[in-house]
């Protein structure tokens, strides 16, 4: 689904997966854990969210590689 674009049906939304996301990064920030690739993530998935993808399904992500633009 993730390589071929595929959107539908929905497995879940990006807003929610950034919901998840910043949880579990005031979580490691609590411990004092590095999660540079969490934040990575996130920062990706924020991104997505801000340009109006934040319904989309989450392999909305793998458009941020595709050569057009979202």
């Amino acid at each position: 689904r993730f390589a071929k674009g595929r959107l539908e049906p929905k497995l879940g939304e990006l807003y929610t997966m950034v919901k998840d996301l910043d949880a579990a990064a005031d979580v490691a920030r609590q411990v004092k854990t590095p999660a540079p690739m969490l934040n990575q993530a996130l920062s990706l998935m924020r991104m997505l969210t801000a340009r109006g993808h934040g319904l989309d399904d989450i392999c909305v992500l793998g458009r941020l590689y595709e050569s057009k633009p979202l």
